[in-house]
């Protein structure tokens, strides 16, 4: 189970988080299909799924959280996505992590830090 301000798809196991994850449930809530990933959000092209399952996709994802370049609300789903997903890879038996959740523990990723970005980029809606 996924915590507040993220969304799984019932549809396409795509998780959205933020803005996007009101969007995501509203349509999928409305039109009882799934609304796949948002063509132009860079989450998606990190991790196919937005949660990562490889390391190379954790790498990914922690660059974009501090990328000025990308946009700040983007910059804060991912943040998002990688909070829960820190949090769930903690819980995990480390016998039984992935290499995606070793990496993430690994990496010195603090789930308390959040990019530089104004706070209601982080709000759950």
């Amino acid at each position: 189970m996924l915590d507040r301000g993220l969304y799984a798809s019932r549809y396409d196991n795509h998780v959205f988080a933020g803005r996007s994850a009101y969007q995501a449930a509203e349509i999928e809530e409305n039109k009882k299909r799934s609304c796949g990933p948002p063509k132009d959000h860079v989450v998606y092209h990190k991790a196919v799924y937005s949660m990562p399952m490889m390391g190379l996709e954790v790498n990914r994802l922690i660059n974009t959280t501090y990328d000025n370049k990308v946009l700040p609300y983007q910059r804060g789903e991912v943040f998002m996505i990688l909070q829960e997903f820190y949090g769930i890879a903690s819980r995990v038996i480390p016998e039984y992590r992935d290499t995606a959740m070793q990496h993430i523990l690994e990496r010195n990723f603090d789930p308390s830090k959040p990019p530089n970005i104004d706070t209601r980029f982080l709000q759950i809606y």
